[in-house]
């Protein structure tokens, strides 16, 4: 899934990290509300390491067996070359859950077998069932990430796309 996901490059954060653009862009597929607790998961988690964001990039994949329900996707890139995927189940409105998959870019070597030197997972949270979720909303995002765009337009946008557009848009 990470990928498929890091195909598609993330927008540099220019300056300091700034949490109202972070806000603004969780936002805008989520509400305030959400976006406030996922950043304040977020930068909790960050406290414990001090990581330096470069890039930073939110959007959603929905379920595929209720229409009604979404997880929230947080992508971000920490100035040692680090990228993270993390899907968050937001059922409990007090309890947020949240799986993160991260990959340290392999440095130029002819030995490395792929783009990624190192792999690691970090979750909290608040049970099984949960966990469940993010696993699920996880594997529907990799293969969300493997449809046309026409596809993707038709699901997210619930409008038919453009005859004009091609998969590459």
């Amino acid at each position: 899934m990470h990928s498929l996901v890091s195909k598609n490059a993330i927008a540099e954060i220019s300056g300091p990290l700034n949490d109202r653009a972070m806000l603004r862009s969780l936002a805008r597929f989520t509400s305030t509300e959400i976006g406030n607790k996922i950043l304040s998961h977020l930068k909790a988690h960050w406290r414990s390491y001090e990581p330096r964001i470069t890039h930073f990039r939110a959007s959603i994949v929905h379920s595929l067996t209720n229409s009604a329900y979404y997880c929230p996707v947080v992508e971000w890139v920490e100035s040692n070359d680090v990228e993270v995927v993390a899907v968050f189940n937001i059922e409990n409105q007090h309890c947020y859950s949240w799986l993160a998959h991260y990959a340290q870019k392999a440095k130029c070597s002819p030995k490395r077998e792929g783009p990624w030197e190192d792999t690691w997972v970090h979750w909290e949270i608040e049970n099984m069932g949960r966990l469940r979720t993010l696993l699920e909303a996880s594997r529907n995002l990799q293969g969300v990430l493997e449809w046309s765009t026409k596809d993707i337009v038709r699901l997210y946008c619930l409008i038919e796309p453009c005859e004009k557009e091609s998969d590459e848009e």
